[in-house]
């Protein structure tokens, strides 16, 4: 089960899926994952029962990063598959430009 942010960019999972980015609890695997109602913040729990907060605004930076650092090998490599080689356009063309 998903949870869809605010803005509708990015979906939150504790399960298997494509992976953009990953949280970690030290503790154990994630029973559940959701975006807090104002989309700042994602609330995770463990199979510990550990709950932990999280600056989703770095996730979005971690992202565009992220992104920003493949660029080139998106656009260079043969053989790569065409939706493998657009996995960033959406992110990098809402990525705020450098000053």
């Amino acid at each position: 089960m998903g949870n869809l942010s605010l803005d509708g960019k990015h979906v939150l999972t504790a399960s298997n899926g494509r992976l953009t980015a990953e949280l970690r609890h030290v503790d154990g695997k994630f029973t559940n994952a959701v975006f807090s109602r104002d989309g700042r913040h994602i609330i995770t729990a463990s199979e510990t029962g550990k709950i932990r907060v999280w600056n989703s605004d770095s996730l979005s930076q971690l992202i565009t990063k992220g992104c920003s650092w493949l660029s080139n090998y998106l656009k260079n490599v043969p053989d790569l598959s065409e939706d493998d080689r657009r996995l960033c356009d959406d992110v990098t063309a809402t990525a705020p430009k450098s000053k």
